[in-house]
């Protein structure tokens, strides 16, 4: 997955997290598109970089509202479908709704699901080929 570019940021980034989840009857794919925090820790990706949740949910509403839309590989657009899309916060944790990994630590992160169309992108996931998602966008990086 690629997250539309944002007008005010210059640094392009790209990162990957598992899917954890398929729905092979449906064709569909589940996982993290990005996780920011895990039990109050900052998570570094695997870019060395750091997406504070409050720009990941930016990016994400931005995706929402203007992408929906699955790539392969940064490359081909189009090959699948946004179906869900729901940002884990600190606020949101206040009303209830948490996301907690399998020792119980809380996640702020972008949790997304899409519907695979592309033939060859559903064996590919189905394979093993495309173990994870992965997000791209354009970030200003600033010193931590």
């Amino acid at each position: 997955m690629r997250i539309a570019p944002s007008r005010s940021t210059s640094q392009v980034f790209e990162t990957s997290f598992e899917v954890l989840k398929t729905d092979d009857e449906r064709r569909m794919i589940f996982g993290w598109a990005y996780v920011s925090e895990i039990d109050g820790r900052q998570i570094v990706d695997k870019q060395d970089d750091m997406a504070p949740i409050e720009e990941i949910e930016k990016a994400a509403y931005d995706f929402n509202l203007y992408a929906r839309s699955q790539g392969d590989m940064h490359e081909r657009k189009d090959v699948g479908r946004l179906v869900e899309s729901f940002v884990f916060t600190a606020e949101k944790e206040q009303l209830g709704i948490v996301a907690k990994n399998e020792e119980g630590d809380v996640i702020y992160g972008w949790w997304t699901g899409f519907k695979v169309d592309d033939d060859a992108v559903w064996k590919a996931h189905k394979s093993g080929k495309r173990p994870e998602l992965s997000i791209g966008g354009r970030a200003t990086k600033v010193a931590a």
